[in-house]
């Protein structure tokens, strides 16, 4: 059997990763999939379906395909058990359509999971944003997957299906991260965080379209790696409550204490209540967009500070 770890030294130990796209595939398995894992025509096509995300790959196709055609039909890893290349995505002549309506991408996402979903789960697919959709499984023992989706499909066999998953996440009924699984989430269009939950959270952050892996990261609480916890809170906006996110709860409770020290403790430290006048700035932006209650006590807090300020400034005596 021919395993990634195989490859991966087949790649390492040779010229092939000078070219563009063998060096893209060597970085992708490392950072994708268990080296123990079969090198299947299922592994080649996931790389494909990933690399197509990038524009550079979707305008450099015949070097996609030529490059990893060449390494499947000839190296002399796969002659004993050969890959069959027609067997793999036709990336030349693959159909990528952009969906404009957020309704018929939800509609072909949900087609194509039904048949695999099992008697005792239950799908949710739905819009979260202008470019990705986002479908929500839960089993009969309380899990739940995230998957999300960009507009971006492909016409296979006549029928139009996800290009691929760009976010994959998994709770535990309690909606803490799964232990030992994989988690996948994009941090912006071009760089993926790949990271599983222990005692802390470790993994990697991963660039471009050449996969590269450039920044590990282990952190003990999420709100320690700002990349890492905005991009999930974003993503969370979408099925998790406010009423029961602790990070709104905490956020919430911390403009209130600070709006009472700047009004009723003339000892407070004016800094620390522009601290927290930021934080609550930053997450309105990036996690909790159009909170009426945030906006309300971030204006709120902005006016007593600026209230605090003007009243110190005119109480400083003139030499």
């Amino acid at each position: 059997m021919v395993t990634v770890a195989t490859v991966k030294q087949y790649l390492k130990n040779s010229t092939s990763q000078r070219k563009v796209a063998l060096g893209a595939l060597y970085n992708y398995l490392s950072c994708f999939h268990s080296s123990e894992v079969q090198f299947t025509t299922e592994v080649v096509n996931s790389f494909f379906r990933r690399s197509l995300k990038f524009p550079y790959w979707q305008e450099n196709r015949d070097i996609l395909s030529g490059e990893v055609g060449e390494f499947l039909t000839k190296s002399p890893l796969l002659k004993r058990e050969p890959i069959d290349f027609t067997a793999t995505l036709n990336v030349k002549d693959l159909q990528l359509i952009t969906l404009k309506r957020p309704e018929d991408a939800v509609e072909v996402i949900h087609r194509y999971l039904i048949p695999a979903l099992g008697q005792s789960e239950q799908l949710r697919v739905l819009k979260h944003d202008k470019t990705k959709v986002l479908a929500l499984r839960l089993d009969h023992g309380g899990n739940l997957s995230v998957t999300s989706f960009s507009y971006i499909m492909i016409l296979l066999n006549g029928v139009l299906e996800p290009l691929v998953a760009l976010d994959s996440l998994h709770y535990d009924p309690q909606m803490e991260f799964q232990k030992g699984v994989d988690q996948t989430v994009e941090i912006s269009p071009f760089v993926v965080a790949r990271f599983q939950s222990s005692v802390h959270l470790q993994g990697a952050l991963i660039r471009g379209y050449t996969f590269q892996r450039y920044e590990s990261f282990s952190t003990l609480k999420l709100s320690q790696n700002t990349h890492l916890f905005y991009a999930l809170k974003r993503l969370e906006q979408s099925y998790v409550r406010k009423e029961s996110d602790p990070i709104y709860h905490e956020l919430i409770d911390y403009l209130e204490q600070a709006i009472q020290h700047v009004r009723n403790s003339p000892s407070f430290d004016l800094r620390r209540g522009h601290e927290v006048l930021n934080r609550a700035r930053m997450a309105l932006e990036n996690i909790f967009p159009g909170d009426k209650t945030l906006v309300l006590l971030i204006r709120t807090l902005d006016d007593s500070l600026k209230l605090q300020e003007r009243e110190s400034y005119h109480e400083v005596e003139p030499l």
